[in-house]
């Protein structure tokens, strides 16, 4: 990449510190920023057979080019706006080369990204609709930790030796991850907006180790260390994974107190940036004015003017305890006890 680096990161404490200047209102470029070295992955399987004891199989070998395949349409996201692999020109698919070693005698391999993720780092400095430097710095720094599978084993790993201290450990982990998750969420909405593109390159990510492992179902166990970070598998943690490798989207009815970012409205509803309250991550709420009436509407743009909190009851939809959207239901003044 072009421009002089300066911040070279190596752990993740580093891109906390990088994404709290960015939220500090420092201007950090993708050019200042060096992420290769979390470019590796490594993945060891434990279990009998051929495909646990060093040997490339067949199988093992179309998982690795169906991983590859999903981290090309990742690039063609962030480059183009779509997944169409057709957008791909020969010198990009050159530039996405991914590198895989297997270690003899076992099956661990290692998945060497270092010029994938310098290439969307290219790919994000020619992106130029609606996005300042920061944003697409930001935006950079989601994508390296996604590929890297930083995000993708949140809900599956589990360590079964020392089982209290297990569990400790995993749920200072996950911790860890949400603090950086809502880090970055928090660095893309001083920014603008988080683009709809992280999500879709979330999904594609997450599709990509499925395709890794899916060769691998017949592990006893799999290790997956990426980003500073050891996620753990177990058979049924690794089934489940290959079932469902992105987190589902879950619908519940609730009442939340909300806080008014900002109100657009059109002839049949009205669009709500807002957050929970304590909350500084946002999301989209929607009201159809059809079905909310006038009172309603009113207690809303007076909380929007006034700078209170109001009290919606609604559907909310959440993943991995997040919410991303929701629809009013009923609107009503918050009383504060």
């Amino acid at each position: 990449m072009d421009g002089e680096i300066s911040i070279k990161i190596t752990n993740l404490s580093e891109i906390s510190a990088v994404l709290y200047r960015i939220k500090q209102g420092e201007q950090i470029g993708i050019d200042q920023i060096d992420l290769s070295s979390l470019a590796n992955v490594k993945i060891k399987a434990y279990g009998d057979g051929d495909q646990f004891s060093g040997q490339l199989t067949s199988s093992i070998c179309s998982g690795l080019r169906d991983f590859h395949t999903e981290l090309l349409k990742v690039y063609c996201i962030i480059r183009y706006g779509s997944d169409n692999l057709r957008y791909l020109k020969d010198s990009e698919k050159e530039a996405l080369e991914v590198i895989f070693k297997i270690d003899p005698g076992c099956t661990q391999i290692l998945v060497e990204m270092k010029e994938f993720i310098s290439a969307c780092g290219d790919a994000f400095k020619k992106v130029t609709e609606g996005m300042n430097g920061n944003l697409k710095a930001t935006c950079y720094i989601a994508t390296v930790l996604t590929v890297a599978g930083y995000f993708a084993f949140d809900n599956y790993s589990d360590r079964q030796t020392n089982l209290e201290a297990a569990q400790a450990e995993a749920s200072t982990q996950i911790e860890q991850q949400r603090i950086l998750k809502d880090a970055v969420l928090e660095a893309l909405k001083i920014n603008g907006e988080k683009p709809p593109m992280i999500d879709e390159i979330e999904t594609k990510a997450s599709q990509a180790y499925e395709k890794a492992l899916k060769p691998l179902s017949d592990a006893d166990k799999v290790e997956i260390y990426s980003a500073g970070k050891e996620s753990v598998l177990g058979n049924k943690e690794l089934n489940e994974f290959i079932a469902n490798p992105t987190p589902k989207l879950e619908t519940s009815e609730s009442t939340k107190i909300l806080e008014i970012e900002g109100i657009k409205r059109s002839p049949e509803k009205l669009t709500v940036t807002c957050s929970e309250r304590g909350s500084d991550i946002s999301f989209t709420l929607y009201v159809d004015l059809s079905f909310i009436n006038q009172t309603e509407v009113d207690i809303l743009f007076d909380a929007f003017k006034k700078n209170k909190p109001v009290s919606v009851q609604g559907s909310y939809k959440e993943r991995s305890g997040i919410i991303e959207r929701a629809n009013a239901s009923t609107i009503t003044v918050y009383q504060q006890n």
